[in-house]
């Protein structure tokens, strides 16, 4: 296990030298995706009952932040794959779980998701349609940031069922009726593929039709909101320490002294030497509560199963809260030092050909996804009114 997270480590630092590339020419990272899967890492979060690894949560997590630290876009498709298999263990049939892990294991697999409407009137009140047709469903919708399609050989697909609930199904690349489009366009994350997919009668068979979904009132035994918001956390407590080396890097190698600093290097620079200070201990304290989280919310994984619901309610609690602490300390560290490291670096720093604004456009980017507030909110709650968070797919 230690050798894969080492193998991460090393691909990472190799990643980090073609991400500003990849950035600037709006690229799929393809390469880094086929180095992943050449070191076995997909199998990493697969359950060793299935041929996988079996990687603790807080493994998987470190691995995340390591991938991050290197290229967040190739983070966040990895932790798409590992989210979409512990979505699988909730709702898929033993035989369906059966399947999705042997593509995994044997066929070396990425999974991918299509969830997230550009058009319907809240998250989950979906325009995708599942139809019932003979041996299966006939699936048409058109899905908006689908993260890591270039990446994925199987998807989970969402939508609305015939009879108002939520349909859930797998589908694979190269089936009838699926189309990827390459327009992803936007400030940051550039190279996850988050296009669109197109829905044209996809007929999905029987076997491959999830029983039941749901993404609210899941259950104390869930566990899926905290592992989301963790793995999130990850990817800006990577991003936040990506920005950084390369901002010691930049000062090390390219910033000239400030002419009023007294000093011929500007490493030497009293200020830019307080700066970096503050820097680290923002990103230290992201990190400790990053690996705090993890320890927390692998402790719940262990207790499903062995506590009944009263204390896994609590247990769970906890684990949410740690993370929700967790990921406003993160999400400031990746945003505060992604636009301070220009003092470090200066004015040539700005420069499009630096392209060292990756780091906070990846980060703003990523983190508008769920304001920090509503973690904020949820912690107050269970501070204040002993509230437990609602176990859904978000907190």
């Amino acid at each position: 296990m230690e050798q894969l997270v080492e193998e991460i480590r090393r691909l990472a630092a190799e990643f980090a030298l073609d991400y500003a590339r990849h950035d600037q020419k709006f690229e799929f990272p393809g390469a880094e995706i086929q180095k992943l899967k050449s070191i076995g890492a997909l199998k990493a979060p697969v359950p060793k009952k299935f041929g996988g690894l079996g990687m603790a949560p807080t493994e998987l997590i470190r691995c995340i932040k390591i991938l991050a630290e290197g290229n967040p876009s190739v983070a966040q498709i990895f932790f798409v794959h590992c989210l979409d298999l512990v979505i699988a263990t909730e709702f898929a049939t033993a035989e369906q779980l059966e399947w999705l892990m042997r593509a995994v294991v044997d066929n070396n697999c990425f999974v991918g998701q299509a969830t997230a409407e550009r058009h319907s009137k809240t998250h989950y009140a979906f325009e995708t349609v599942f139809t019932p047709v003979n041996g299966g469903v006939k699936v048409r919708g058109r899905k908006f940031f689908t993260t890591g399609s270039g990446a994925a050989d199987v998807f989970l697909i969402f939508g609305a069922q015939y009879d108002g609930g939520i349909g859930a199904a797998i589908a694979q690349r190269g089936d009838k009726g699926l189309e990827l489009i390459d327009d992803w366009k936007a400030m940051g994350q550039r190279g996850t593929t988050s296009g669109t997919v197109v829905l044209n009668d996809l007929f999905i068979p029987s076997e491959r039709v999830f029983p039941k979904f749901q993404f609210a009132d899941q259950g104390p035994q869930s566990l899926m909101g905290p592992y989301l918001q963790l793995g999130f956390t990850a990817i800006y407590t990577g991003i936040a320490g990506g920005a950084l080396r390369a901002g010691i890097e930049y000062v090390r190698t390219k910033t000239r002294a400030y002419p009023e600093s007294g000093v011929s290097s500007a490493s030497d620079d009293r200020y830019i030497q307080r700066e970096v200070g503050m820097m680290r201990a923002q990103l230290s304290a992201a990190d400790s509560l990053l690996d705090r989280a993890a320890r927390r919310l692998e402790e719940a994984f262990a207790m499903r199963g062995k506590a009944g619901d009263t204390e896994m309610k609590r247990c769970r609690a906890e684990a949410s809260v740690a993370v929700a602490e967790a990921k406003i300390i993160a999400t400031e560290a990746a945003l505060r030092i992604g636009q301070d490291i220009f003092q470090l670096c200066g004015a040539r720093s700005a420069l499009y050909e630096e392209d060292m604004d990756r780091f906070w456009r990846d980060a703003r980017t990523l983190t508008v996804h769920d304001p920090k507030d509503y973690r904020a909110m949820l912690i107050g709650q269970y501070v204040l009114l002993d509230k437990f968070p609602a176990a859904g797919f978000r907190s």
